[in-house]
């Protein structure tokens, strides 16, 4: 709710989400492929469940024109 205040009145899309649900720093245990393929299933798993969704350690806002 707050980026919609503090976006809100720009004329574009806007798309909120947050991802890396693990800490960071253990994707550096893996190799580079392992790692991106944790991170999009642990990103697709955390943003799915409702109490979850929002304990992402970034939150990344997209916005289009």
């Amino acid at each position: 709710k707050k980026f919609e205040t503090w976006f809100g009145s720009l004329p574009c899309k806007k798309v909120y989400y947050y991802s890396v649900f693990l800490p960071p720093h253990m994707f550096n245990w893996f190799s580079h492929r392992f790692a991106r393929t944790m991170l999009r299933i642990t990103d697709f798993l955390g943003n799915l469940l409702p109490f979850f969704k929002r304990a992402g350690g970034l939150i990344l806002i997209e916005m289009r024109k």
